[in-house]
């Protein structure tokens, strides 16, 4: 028996919900993302260049509604490069201070 719905079709209406939060929760990363790269200090790094290649090619398939095409775990491999490094950074920073500090005994 196929029923026909008057008004709305609640599986159209279901996808558009779900499309709708699709693009929030990306647009909560892509902020998320760039607050994050402004903490990296070193723009040079092959990580963070990779990372913002990546980055730039999302978008890009974001804004051209192309979103069948985004690989969010190209994206998730670079942000683990990139938070690898930052740590990295923190800590040699860390280390640094510690090394110039004179202890007087």
């Amino acid at each position: 028996m196929i029923h026909v719905f008057k008004g709305s079709n609640p599986f159209l209406s279901k996808n558009k919900k779900s499309l709708v939060q699709i693009t929030y929760e990306l647009d909560n990363l892509f902020s998320k993302i760039e607050t994050f790269q402004k903490l990296v200090k070193d723009n040079n790094k092959i990580t963070n260049k990779y990372f913002s290649l990546s980055l730039n090619q999302i978008k890009l398939f974001y804004n051209s509604n192309l979103l069948s095409k985004i690989s969010l775990n190209n994206l998730k491999n670079c942000l683990n490069f990139l938070l690898l490094d930052f740590i990295q950074n923190k800590i040699f920073e860390s280390s640094e201070q510690k090394k110039n500090d004179v202890i007087d005994i």
